[in-house]
């Protein structure tokens, strides 16, 4: 691999020993991908900061990096821990498994990591440009920051993502090319009806994401109406049944103002056509609990954003939660902020919605919950939920969430 004399002192040892591991690793990286060179990258985000994930191995990981006094090379968000930071012990979170959490943070905040501890860093974090060259890990914003924004990276995962932001490098390989980012199957949904309901974009990213796997679909069909939550249920719901790391959607994401140029000249190698029965399929198959009681709703995943919760706060303004369902919302520390200042989380905390800030339900201490059975918007979490949580799914539209929260609704499942 051809390396310049900065990327060989980091090789050699010269920038400390923390950043010589992390460049042996992104070198080995790149050889195993037949990289014939590193590129640099002006920001990453880190998905390996999630103890209930990555578990002793990660944190042993993290301790490592930390003791031989390696920093970030540039600037660094961090993606959700496994607790509420502030509340944590509101919530029920067993201490020792806190204390681990503590550990961890702190080892990536020695680094240098900037602690937004969200999955959706496109919402409240380091926003990055079109054709930015970037080191993302997490899902759902690797496929959001390629395809909405129009950045650059590829799938990074844990322990390789803290390797890029030491470093500051990347290996020159997938998706930072501009010829691996063409369209490889094209997705026809001009015969289905679209509804204005992020869940409605969820089911057509879940149903896409099993069918093209990890291939680049160009979508055309779609609405010019389509919202910045509408594609991010999108990109959550398509790299959970998928793989999917880059999608276009002709007249919406930048890289696809015609269908030619999202194909950069080529054919397609498949085309797919989506129909009204498809879909249907598809959010039956987001259902695991159908039929059984539900024991609370779960809002935010990924976070949910400041149109989300306050969309939640007007729906449930006049009405009165019953008591035997909880409504939980996971969003971002920033975004709680912002909503608490303006009022509107101590509105919803007044009626008893809990809102928890800087993790996951699915990655979190299992010891906190008493359901079995739970509602949600999420085809991520319904996705994941009775594998990561042994809990069962109904799958439903922020509607009907509410509405299982408020009264008591005569639908199946609720």
């Amino acid at each position: 691999m051809k390396l310049t004399r900065f990327e060989e002192d980091m090789l050699a040892g010269k920038e400390g020993k923390g950043t010589q591991v992390a460049m042996e690793i992104i070198v080995r990286l790149g050889e195993l991908y037949g990289a014939s060179e590193l590129i640099p990258v002006s920001q990453a985000h880190i998905d390996g900061c999630l103890y209930a994930a990555v578990g002793e191995a990660g944190l042993i990981f993290a301790e490592k990096l930390q003791s031989l006094d390696a920093k970030v090379r540039v600037p660094t968000t961090l993606n959700a821990t496994s607790r509420d930071i502030d509340d944590w012990q509101e919530h029920g979170v067993d201490p020792e498994f806190a204390e681990k959490n503590t550990r961890m943070e702190s080892a990536y905040l020695a680094m240098g990591a900037i602690p937004v501890w969200t999955c959706a860093p496109y919402q409240a974090g380091l926003i990055p440009r079109f054709g930015e060259q970037i080191a993302w890990a997490e899902s759902n914003a690797i496929l959001y920051a390629n395809s909405v924004i129009g950045a650059r990276t590829e799938r990074y995962g844990d322990y390789t993502d803290i390797c890029c932001a030491i470093t500051g490098r990347v290996p020159f390989f997938g998706l930072h090319k501009s010829e691996n980012r063409a369209g490889q199957v094209l997705v026809d949904c001009s015969s289905i009806s679209f509804e204005n309901s992020a869940d409605y974009f969820a089911v057509l990213g879940y149903l896409i994401g099993d069918l093209v796997k990890d291939k680049i679909p160009v979508i055309k069909g779609l609405p010019q109406w389509v919202t910045g939550d509408h594609l991010k249920s999108f990109c959550a719901a398509a790299a959970s049944s998928g793989a999917v790391a880059l999608f276009h959607m002709v007249g919406i994401t930048p890289e696809a103002p015609d269908e030619q140029t999202a194909f950069q000249g080529r054919k397609p190698g498949e085309e797919i056509e989506i129909t009204g029965e498809m879909i249907s399929k598809s959010r039956e198959q987001l259902s695991s609990g159908q039929g059984g009681h539900v024991d609370a709703v779960l809002i935010g995943c990924p976070h949910a954003s400041v149109p989300e919760i306050m969309q939640i706060a007007a729906m449930l303004r006049d009405k009165k939660l019953r008591g035997d369902r909880e409504l939980w919302i996971y969003t971002s520390r920033a975004v709680n902020h912002w909503l608490t200042v303006s009022g509107v989380v101590p509105e919803l905390k007044a009626k008893g919605v809990k809102i928890i800030k800087d993790t996951c339900f699915i990655n979190t201490d299992l010891r906190m919950w008493n359901f079995a059975t739970v509602m949600t918007n999420s085809a991520k979490y319904a996705h994941y939920m009775t594998g990561r949580t042994g809990l069962k799914a109904v799958f439903a539209g922020l509607d009907e969430c509410m509405h299982a929260v408020y009264k008591e609704s005569e639908k199946p499942g609720v």
